[in-house]
Protein backbone atom coordinates (compact mmCIF):
# COMPACT_ATOMS: atom_id res chain seq x y z
CA UNK A 1 0.00 0.00 0.00
CA UNK A 2 1.37 3.36 -0.97
CA UNK A 3 0.90 6.59 0.93
CA UNK A 4 1.03 8.78 -2.17
CA UNK A 5 -2.40 10.20 -1.29
CA UNK A 6 -1.00 11.58 1.93
CA UNK A 7 1.87 13.20 0.09
CA UNK A 8 -0.50 14.72 -2.46
CA UNK A 9 -2.58 16.31 0.29
CA UNK A 10 0.54 17.73 1.92
CA UNK A 11 1.67 19.06 -1.44
CA UNK A 12 -1.67 20.73 -2.07
CA UNK A 13 -1.73 22.30 1.36
CA UNK A 14 1.83 23.49 1.09
CA UNK A 15 1.05 24.88 -2.37
CA UNK A 16 -1.76 26.96 -0.84
CA UNK A 17 0.35 28.16 2.09
CA UNK A 18 2.35 30.79 0.20
CA UNK A 19 -0.61 32.45 -1.56
CA UNK A 20 -2.51 32.57 1.74
CA UNK A 21 0.50 34.10 3.51
CA UNK A 22 0.86 36.66 0.74
CA UNK A 23 -2.81 37.58 0.93
CA UNK A 24 -2.70 38.07 4.67
CA UNK A 25 0.61 39.92 4.48
CA UNK A 26 -0.91 42.42 2.05
CA UNK A 27 -4.42 42.64 3.49
CA UNK A 28 -3.64 42.99 7.20
CA UNK A 29 -1.74 46.31 6.99
CA UNK A 30 -4.37 47.76 4.65
CA UNK A 31 -7.21 46.82 7.01
CA UNK A 32 -5.21 48.19 9.94
CA UNK A 33 -4.63 51.40 7.97
CA UNK A 34 -8.34 51.79 7.24
CA UNK A 35 -9.30 51.14 10.84
CA UNK A 36 -6.54 53.28 12.36
CA UNK A 37 -6.96 56.09 9.85
CA UNK A 38 -10.70 56.22 10.35
CA UNK A 39 -10.24 56.28 14.12
CA UNK A 40 -7.60 59.02 13.95
CA UNK A 41 -9.69 61.02 11.50
CA UNK A 42 -12.64 60.92 13.86
CA UNK A 43 -10.48 61.96 16.83
CA UNK A 44 -8.38 64.62 15.11
CA UNK A 45 -10.81 65.86 12.48
CA UNK A 46 -8.56 65.27 9.50
CA UNK A 47 -11.37 65.42 6.96
CA UNK A 48 -10.34 62.13 5.36
CA UNK A 49 -6.72 63.10 4.82
CA UNK A 50 -5.42 60.90 7.63
CA UNK A 51 -7.51 58.00 6.35
CA UNK A 52 -6.06 58.28 2.85
CA UNK A 53 -2.51 58.61 4.19
CA UNK A 54 -2.91 55.56 6.44
CA UNK A 55 -4.38 53.48 3.60
CA UNK A 56 -1.44 54.39 1.37
CA UNK A 57 0.95 53.56 4.19
CA UNK A 58 -0.84 50.23 4.68
CA UNK A 59 -0.54 49.43 0.97
CA UNK A 60 3.17 50.24 1.01
CA UNK A 61 3.73 48.16 4.15
CA UNK A 62 1.77 45.24 2.73
CA UNK A 63 3.66 45.24 -0.55
CA UNK A 64 6.99 45.52 1.24
CA UNK A 65 6.04 42.62 3.51
CA UNK A 66 5.00 40.54 0.49
CA UNK A 67 8.29 41.33 -1.24
CA UNK A 68 10.28 40.27 1.83
CA UNK A 69 8.23 37.07 2.14
CA UNK A 70 8.81 36.18 -1.51
CA UNK A 71 12.53 36.89 -1.32
CA UNK A 72 12.83 34.73 1.79
CA UNK A 73 10.90 31.94 0.06
CA UNK A 74 13.07 32.14 -3.06
CA UNK A 75 16.29 32.02 -1.00
CA UNK A 76 14.95 29.10 1.03
CA UNK A 77 14.12 27.05 -2.09
CA UNK A 78 17.70 27.32 -3.44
Amino acid sequence: MSDSGKRDKGGALSALALPMQLGLTIAAPIVAGVWGGNWLDARLGGGGLILVASILLGIAAGLFGAYCLLMKEIRWKR
